[in-house]
């Protein structure tokens, strides 16, 4: 008699549906041209060079960079948003005027530590001082982060300082130094407090000379952030049908929008509309995130480009909830926590049943904001629009695991998804992540990637 182990050998490929019947012509797509595209587009690590990144591959596809042309991709700073720093984009194709808006919106920051105003750190005790030979910087929670996972780290200071119109850029070496196992009470939980960055500078004009900065009151100039160091010179790594690297959340959703957006430009008459906005991370403010600002602007001038002089008469958002959508949602584009092994640890606080699972295919999202109406078209058109044969494999439905992104959100609810949610009618489509936020191995199933990419190219073409 077969053991237990044996039994399951055998029928193990079942545990990734989303990876089971498919054809060598899909299996090549994933392997020899979507995962190799992704691994370059995650080496960027600041915002405005992912958004820079995308608009390389824009450009490649010959999309215009003007509004008004068609196709057309902009940056918050290209639209004239006042104070931008180029953190966030659209890609737009204008449609027919009888044909609905298609949108998609995903969020470009991720979490990791920023650099706070008045961040020099000199131990002034004499005594203590010996062990502080260099000086350090203090580092905030950019988002939803753990304070354990970023101890013993190499880290790169990373970001720009702004001088009567231009940008310097900074990219300088740190390090986040972690306590001896001798001396380490290993009971006592890890704090903020010890996520000083070690810069290696004896001297705070040494320090001052290589940020380009004179004072200290400088550095309520710059945006910099402390980031991952890869110290291989690569980010991500394959461990069978799971890419683990650091900021999958979302540059998944990002990169997936992008290429769907891209790959369906000639398909259809719709207006399509593909967003990565800034600051999801710390509750969807500002004028480049949540739905004011660039968001609001951008959808109003290609109104005006499909539309003409009727656009005028066109009332946002009540225009979004009726008509323009043609009875579809809006898809907010996100990755979830995905279930692990360690996250079954927590009995208490794991919903096992609205969990969704590495290698079950595009995650999607019933909350409670979302219609069933809306969410019978999605499945509807999922179930006959997904190449292939076995459509149902290459989704899932999961349901709001982990509401509250942040607890250092200024609103208390950091989600993008919420803050659209009252006023366009949306619903989250994304992938599984376990390890969520952690600085150095998000962990997703690379085929869960690929039919996120092609769910949203079903929506855009429908």
């Amino acid at each position: 008699m077969a053991s237990a182990n044996d039994y399951i050998a055998r029928n193990f490929e079942g545990e990734q549906p989303a990876a089971n019947h498919i054809t060598k012509q899909i299996l090549n797509q994933i392997c020899k041209k979507e995962i190799p595209e992704y691994l370059v587009f995650i080496q960027e690590r600041l915002v405005s060079d992912t958004i820079q990144k995308a608009k390389q591959i824009a450009l490649e596809a010959k999309v215009k960079t003007q509004p008004g042309e068609s196709p057309f991709f902009v940056t918050d700073e290209d639209m004239g948003i006042n104070g931008a720093i180029g953190n966030s984009f659209a890609l737009i194709k204008p449609g027919k005027k009888d044909s609905p808006l298609r949108i998609i919106i995903s969020h470009s920051d991720v979490p990791s530590l920023r650099i706070p105003v008045n961040p020099v750190y000199v131990e002034c005790d004499t005594e203590k001082g010996l062990a502080s030979p260099s000086l350090g910087l203090y580092t905030e929670p950019f988002g939803g982060v753990r304070a354990d996972d970023w101890y013993g780290m190499d880290v790169d200071i990373i970001g720009k300082i702004y001088f009567n119109g231009k940008e310097k850029r900074v990219d300088l070496p740190g390090r986040i130094k972690q306590k001896s196992l001798h001396v380490d009470d290993v009971r006592a939980l890890k704090t903020y407090e010890g996520l000083k960055v070690d810069t290696g500078l004896r001297n705070v004009f040494d320090l001052y000379h290589k940020l380009g900065i004179k004072t200290a009151d400088d550095f309520a100039r710059a945006r910099l952030y402390c980031l991952p160091h890869f110290t291989n010179g690569s980010n991500g790594r394959m461990v069978g049908n799971e890419l683990g690297a650091f900021g999958h959340d979302d540059r998944c959703c990002v990169w997936a929008s992008l290429k769907a957006g891209l790959e369906t430009l000639k398909n259809n008459d719709n207006t399509t509309l593909i967003f990565a906005l800034d600051n999801e991370e710390i509750g969807s403010v500002g004028n480049s995130a949540s739905y004011r600002g660039f968001f609001e602007n951008t959808l109003r001038e290609t109104l005006k480009i499909v539309h003409g002089d009727k656009a005028k008469e066109i009332e946002l958002p009540v225009a979004l909830n009726r008509e323009l959508l043609g009875g579809m949602p809006a898809i907010f584009a996100d990755v979830g926590v995905g279930l692990g092994p360690e996250e079954l640890e927590d009995s208490y606080n794991v919903n096992y049943r609205g969990a969704s699972r590495l290698g079950w295919g595009a995650m999607i999202n019933c909350g409670v904001t979302t219609s069933p109406k809306h969410m019978s078209k999605i499945l509807d058109l999922f179930d006959k629009k997904l190449p292939g044969k076995k459509q149902r494999l290459r989704y899932q439905i999961g349901g709001d695991y982990s509401p509250v992104d942040s607890r250092w959100s200024w609103k208390g609810d950091a989600q993008m998804y919420d803050a659209f949610g009252d006023v366009i009618p949306c619903l989250n489509i994304g992938v599984p992540v376990t390890g969520l936020h952690h600085p150095r191995t998000e962990t997703v199933n690379v085929f869960d990637l690929f039919w996120m990419k092609e769910a949203y190219k079903a929506y855009l073409e429908n």
